[in-house]
């Protein structure tokens, strides 16, 4: 088998693929924002409902306190953004068109500052969504495909599953 592919990822497929990479956060979001809304419906309880001298006196002092921990309760709202910051890197070979050759000894990535050769054997896992295909070197590096890199959504789905029946043989056989 082989199969060409050309294109570009964009920064918003980046950041889908951020989002790809970190499942968790989906989650980490509806927790943080019922531990901040508790928060604030206690706050307001304590200071307009049910006010106390005592809480009226200590809540000055207590302000900086809450306000560092709404910054840090609301990282999984603006981490991805902060990791979105890496594709305007000079390394991330996403920044410009990319376009290789797919085979049965591996994938060649290309652009107009690289040429690399990857065999089958590097990928160790892989994740995929409708139309974004990551194979990973390690557990932080992976290489980032595309549907629309490919000519068909046939063509498409054959390097889906051919990737998929590559790195899994890959993880039996480590």
């Amino acid at each position: 088998m082989q199969m060409n592919y050309a294109g570009k990822i964009s920064k918003d497929d980046f950041l889908q693929a951020i989002f790809l990479h970190n499942p968790h956060l989906k989650l980490q979001r509806w927790l943080v924002t019922i531990l901040l809304v508790l928060m604030a419906l206690s706050l307001i309880y304590l200071l307009v409902v049910r006010p106390d001298p005592l809480i009226s006196k200590l809540f000055p002092s207590l302000l900086p306190g809450l306000v560092i921990l709404a910054v840090f309760g609301t990282f999984p709202w603006w981490l991805p953004y902060v990791q979105l910051a890496s594709f305007d890197q000079k390394t991330n070979i996403y920044r410009k068109n990319v376009f290789g050759m797919v085979d049965d000894a591996g994938i060649t990535v290309n652009n107009t500052e690289i040429k690399s050769s990857l065999q089958w054997t590097i990928f160790v896992d892989y994740r995929l969504s409708q139309d974004l295909l990551m194979l990973y070197q390690s557990k932080s590096c992976f290489n980032l495909f595309k549907s629309n890199m490919f000519s068909t959504p046939d063509e498409w789905d054959k390097f889906v599953s051919f990737s998929k029946a590559k790195v899994v043989s890959n993880k039996r056989g480590a």
